[in-house]
């Protein structure tokens, strides 16, 4: 009896925190870069804490694809990514936002310190960047 009320505890203090970042799952699109106006980007942020990026640069009408991967936590406010990997080459470097607004179909957050917002909308998981050539 003992170890399921222990089980039940533990159950109840870990369950708001997963609930907490059950918004930030799922695949979001984007655009814009503090530095490049011309990027756009998909993120798949997974359950699991895991997540996986595809940017894309136009430049000249051409796309550049990068892709990175690593881990994501979200506790009250603070969305903290943790890259693990650019183009499968290992590329270690952690970036911390403060999440400004969510709803079902829009993220707003801050990069911080740096202060630059980013605003990201769910999409479909087929869903597909446009090239290029259509956005030039």
């Amino acid at each position: 009896m003992r170890r399921f009320l222990f089980c039940l505890a533990a159950w109840l203090v870990s369950a708001p925190a997963a609930a907490q970042q059950d918004f930030v799952v799922g695949n979001w699109f984007g655009m814009d870069q503090p530095r490049i106006k011309s990027l756009m980007w998909i993120t798949n942020w997974r359950a699991d804490g895991s997540f996986s990026f595809h940017f894309r640069h136009c430049k000249k009408g051409k796309n550049q694809d990068l892709r990175s991967t690593g881990s994501w936590t979200f506790h009250e406010k603070t969305l903290t990514v943790r890259t693990m990997a650019v183009d499968g080459k290992p590329f270690a470097v952690t970036d911390v936002y403060e999440m400004l607004s969510h709803d079902k179909k829009r993220l707003t957050y801050r990069e911080m310190p740096a202060g630059f917002v980013y605003h990201a909308s769910r999409v479909d998981p087929d869903f597909q960047m446009p090239s290029c050539e259509m956005t030039s």
